[in-house]
């Protein structure tokens, strides 16, 4: 079974501090969420329990079907909007937030949004292509976030439906970064 050999990995290999904090904000913070969420609708309040943010609207690939326009790039928010946002959802019960772009890691402060917000659980949907020794460092040090690196294919099948060259190995380089 497949289960327990990943629970095996998953507890040996990844950090304890990274694995507690996961287990508190994603675990019990998104489950006191959804409570809280369901005693809200009973009020006949609605606010999500988890809470999607598109950073900004700029890539540094043009993927096939993607909503963001390279072309015409928006500024994203600033840190002080989306601390904003960030604390206006905690204040309903809100830890769980997905962080998307464009590419989240062009945001220039990124790591520190989520730096502070420590009692909170970031899932980071990206290409991979920007992750860095430098930020693979910090998002183990904050054990706050998980990139969720999106491959699409082979690298032919990668190159055509993400506009670029070399896309599946950039994206793999940045999955291969010791952190």
């Amino acid at each position: 079974m497949i289960l327990p050999q990943y629970l095996t990995r998953t507890l040996s290999s990844v950090d304890p501090r990274c694995l507690q904090k996961v287990a508190w904000n994603f675990g019990v913070g998104a489950g006191m969420s959804v409570l809280k969420f369901k005693r809200r609708m009973k009020r006949g309040e609605f606010f999500p329990p988890f809470l999607y943010i598109s950073l900004l609207n700029s890539c540094n690939l043009q993927c096939q079907g993607c909503w963001v326009d390279v072309d015409k790039p928006r500024e994203g928010y600033s840190l002080d909007e989306l601390n904003r946002i960030i604390n206006d959802a905690r204040e309903h019960g809100n830890r769980f937030f997905g962080l998307l772009g464009g590419e989240p890691f062009m945001h220039p402060e990124l790591l520190d949004l989520l730096a502070q917000h420590p009692d909170c659980y970031f899932q980071i949907f990206t290409n991979g292509q920007l992750i860095t020794a430098k930020k693979a460092r910090a998002l183990r040090q904050l054990g706050n976030a998980t990139p969720l690196v999106s491959i699409e294919g082979t690298e032919v099948v990668s190159n055509e439906r993400r506009g670029g060259v070399d896309v599946l190995n950039r994206t793999l380089r940045g999955l291969a970064i010791e952190r």
